[in-house]
Formats: C-alpha cells, structure tokens, sequence
C-alpha cells in the first residue's frame, strides 16, 4: 500500500535493508526477514531515488496489525499469481508492470 513518508514509523526496532542495482529499496524484519516495504524508482538515477525515498513507502499489507482498516484498491503482478490465491474481485489489476531501463 503505497504510504506518506509522513505517515510511516517503525514503532519498535529498525529494519535490514536492501538495495537493489534498479535503485529500489526494500527493507525486512531483523529477526525473522520478513518484507516490510520498499520504496525507490526503477532507474539507475540515484537523485530520482532519492527524490521518490523522501516521499513514500508502498508497505506490504500483511504487515498491519490491523489490515481490515485499510482494505485494498488493486493488485499488481496478477500474473505471477500462484492458483490458491485467489483475484480479489471488484478490484482493478495489473498483470505487467512496465519497469524504466536507465
């Protein structure tokens, strides 16, 4: 769910990170790795990166202690879909995300 930089806060320990070589951040839980959230541009331009770090986190849905409040607008990477999960329906999709080449 993409969040307000603003509106985000670790409220207990602080989180491993991973930068990936397309400029996206994601950071994990220290103790058990699960994904928390990431945030950053697909794109070998580090000032863009920096510019999108300091605006937003997309924070993982299953990492809100309580996820019925923010309930989800749509799903990404629909085709990458495992067949027990099932489509959410009402909800707008995308099968291929277009990813920026530098």
């Amino acid at each position: 769910m993409q969040t307000p930089l603003s509106a985000f806060q670790y409220i207990k320990g602080a989180p491993r990170t991973y930068k990936q070589e397309n400029g996206v951040v994601r950071e994990f839980c220290e103790k058990c790795g699960a994904f928390i959230c990431e945030y950053g541009l697909m794109t070998d331009s580090v000032n863009l990166q920096e510019q999108a770090a300091d605006k937003f986190r997309y924070v993982m849905w299953g990492t809100f202690d309580e996820p019925e409040k923010v309930p989800p607008k749509g799903e990404f990477f629909c085709q990458q879909r495992v067949q027990w999960m099932p489509e959410i329906r009402g909800m707008a999709s995308r099968r291929l995300i277009e990813t920026c080449e530098g």
